[in-house]
């Protein structure tokens, strides 16, 4: 079963973090300036949690190789004039209902919420837009996490990076096996370009199949995230733990009805909406 008891009493605590790696950041910061301190601490920690026997000064020099290679990708892709681009707004918001997800709300430590209904996904419409246009697949992805990245968090939010995911396997059938290739290749652009960012991540409605479905996604997953997995077979009452019911869908057990993804007649949150609803959960 899942549960987050534990994890509520150990939730991750960036600024104490960022002074415990005020060195660093501050030889990162002489190369990245513009960089925000929590993008610098997250790829660090990534090369910290990725070899932990190097030592500080080959921690900083694969992080500043990281974040070349990163900041060279987003401008090929770019990423920064597409967030503030009408039609790739537009596109995203699609994108959304393609794959069903939504950004719902932020959770009781300020960190947003992201639900996506992966059993409702039409297989054969997703396999069709990720093959025949993989770059404008791979640039509407990195649009989300970019969006969820750089959300203005709550007042004393302990966690400026984090974010949650809920995925909802109900309805998940042998069909989304031929999706295994798309799922690695964006999974490697998570790890790539947005390390360190994905606080918790629950599978609810989990059917025996996603066990198989996983085994094929496992090897391009860190073990450091995988210890962020909490997978249910149905939905679990510890949701409410560190989602208001405001929030939460009430297919997830929450009192929040009508809203997409699980009405599809609803339309997605607004970006207005994600920047001026930070108390929502408070």
């Amino acid at each position: 079963p899942c549960t987050t008891r534990t994890k509520l009493m150990t939730i991750l605590n960036r600024l104490i973090l960022l002074k415990e790696n005020a060195s660093p950041i501050q030889q990162l910061r002489h190369e990245f300036p513009v960089s925000p301190p929590h993008e610098l601490l997250g790829f660090l920690r990534a090369c910290q949690l990725e070899t932990p026997l190097d030592t500080n000064e080959q921690h900083i020099k694969n992080t500043v190789t990281r974040l070349r290679k990163t900041h060279k990708w987003r401008a090929e892709i770019g990423l920064e004039e597409a967030m503030n681009d009408d039609h790739w707004v537009k596109n995203e918001n699609q994108h959304r209902s393609l794959l069903q997800y939504d950004i719902v709300g932020n959770d009781v430590h300020g960190r947003p919420i992201l639900v996506e209904l992966v059993g409702r996904w039409n297989v054969e419409r997703i396999l069709a837009n990720s093959t025949n246009d993989p770059a404008a697949f791979t640039k509407l992805h990195a649009m989300t996490l970019e969006r969820l990245t750089t959300m203005e968090r709550s007042k004393g939010c302990l966690d400026p990076r984090g974010q949650v995911v809920i995925m909802d396997c109900l309805g998940l059938s042998r069909a989304h096996f031929s999706l295994v290739s798309t799922l690695q290749s964006i999974s490697q652009v998570d790890a790539d370009h947005f390390p360190d960012t994905l606080a918790e991540l629950y599978v609810v409605n989990a059917p025996y199949i996603f066990t198989a479905l996983a085994a094929l996604c496992r090897p391009f997953v860190s073990s450091e995230t995988l210890q962020k997995f909490y997978v249910s077979s149905g939905v679990p009452e510890a949701l409410l733990e560190f989602i208001a019911p405001q929030v939460l869908p009430a297919e997830l057990g929450g009192v929040r009805k009508d809203c997409f993804p699980y009405d599809s007649e609803a339309p997605p949150t607004s970006i207005a909406a994600h920047t001026n609803d930070l108390e929502t959960n408070s």
